[in-house]
């Protein structure tokens, strides 16, 4: 058995693991200098183009609609494409955006709603909003594309609260924890996503009201970007997850080999290792370890899936990759007890179990 190997790939913004600095919240728990303290007009001047772009191309889909499945529904019969993949992508295209529009209606009437409510009743709505509207994304493709969904061993992501490490494959397993444990347990889920995604506005208003947490990656600023994750963890509970794609980035093999070649110049040996995963990337540990050494009591939970990889790009779903596909889902807890304490040992463990993740999507 070769021996284990420190696993260090550039960690993309994330400075290696330190506690959060005092100055960074207060005794209510809000964060000063992070995400939710942005300027007025940054936010506002964000949406003030995002809201109307989203309703605008919400119409526009709509009313082009029945041109737009007359021309698909003739050009997939003249390709002799009985699935149709051109027509159920835009059908399901428009469903989405029309998700979307209704949801910034229900978001703008929950807001008024939640004026008579005690803070708790504000985020228990919030909860119950994010969980009944953003799975209806995955919903739609189950309907749209015959798409079917298995899950192996989720009872053991329950109780929280965890830190769930998903492999990230496609746009839709970044809503799938929601789905999964959201509707199915009622777990709220705290994300670490990056900051592109603010310009969805469902994106940007939910998460001024749910805990998030942004990376800006490439910013240079590595210490606020990791205050900004390990905060996530305060005040977390049994109802909770706390949710981090290791990866950073969907996998592609051109990803993969830009990361071994800039390991091979510093760490041959783990470069190697790196090499020999097929279906992922490698996990980048410095936030994942900075994470466990400000809450060394919690559980790990991971979910490694297949089936979603071949919905990667716009064009994967125009060629209807997602028609009649099989999910597979498949979730293990490690107890905070078997972690490793020290940075060397979490980082040879997480490699590990992200080897793990690799085996049972070549085995699925």
């Amino acid at each position: 058995m070769s021996r284990s190997v420190r696993f260090s790939v550039p960690a993309q913004g994330v400075a290696e693991p330190r506690s959060v600095p005092s100055h960074a919240q207060d005794e209510s728990g809000r964060v000063h200098s992070g995400m939710f303290s942005e300027p007025a007009y940054k936010k506002w001047g964000r949406r003030a183009v995002s809201i109307p772009i989203l309703l605008l191309l919400t119409m526009t889909y709509g009313a082009c609609l029945p041109l737009l499945t007359i021309y698909s529904v003739v050009r997939d019969l003249g390709r002799g494409r009985r699935a149709l993949p051109l027509l159920r992508f835009h059908v399901y295209i428009f469903s989405v955006l029309f998700i979307q529009a209704l949801g910034l209606i229900l978001l703008l009437g929950s807001w008024f709603y939640g004026l008579f409510l005690s803070r708790k009743g504000r985020a228990e709505l919030n909860l119950n909003i994010e969980i009944f509207y953003i799975p209806k994304t995955i919903a739609l493709a189950e309907i749209i594309y015959g798409m079917e969904i298995e899950i192996e061993d989720i009872a053991c992501a329950t109780p929280g609260p965890i830190l769930l490490l998903s492999r990230h494959a496609s746009v839709l397993d970044t809503i799938m924890p929601i789905k999964l444990l959201g509707q199915a347990h009622g777990m709220g889920m705290r994300i670490v996503q990056k900051s592109e995604l603010l310009w969805n506005p469902i994106v940007d208003i939910a998460s001024h009201r749910m805990p998030r947490a942004f990376i800006k990656r490439g910013t240079g600023n590595a210490e606020r970007q990791v205050a900004h994750m390990q905060h996530l963890l305060s005040g977390i509970t049994d109802r909770q997850a706390l949710v981090v794609f290791p990866e950073g980035s969907r996998f592609s093999q051109a990803k993969k080999d830009k990361i071994v070649a800039k390991l091979y110049q510093n760490n041959p040996e783990a470069a190697d290792q790196a090499s020999q995963l097929q279906h992922i990337l490698p996990a980048r540990p410095a936030g994942t370890c900075a994470l466990l050494e400000a809450r060394p009591d919690i559980d790990v939970v991971f979910l490694a899936h297949t089936g979603l990889e071949d919905a990667n790009r716009l064009e994967d779903f125009i060629a209807g990759a997602l028609y009649k596909k099989k999910i597979r889902m498949k979730f293990w807890r490690v107890p905070a007890s078997e972690i490793p304490e020290d940075q060397e040992g979490r980082t040879d463990w997480l490699h590990q179990e992200w080897s793990k993740v690799d085996r049972w999507i070549a085995e699925n």
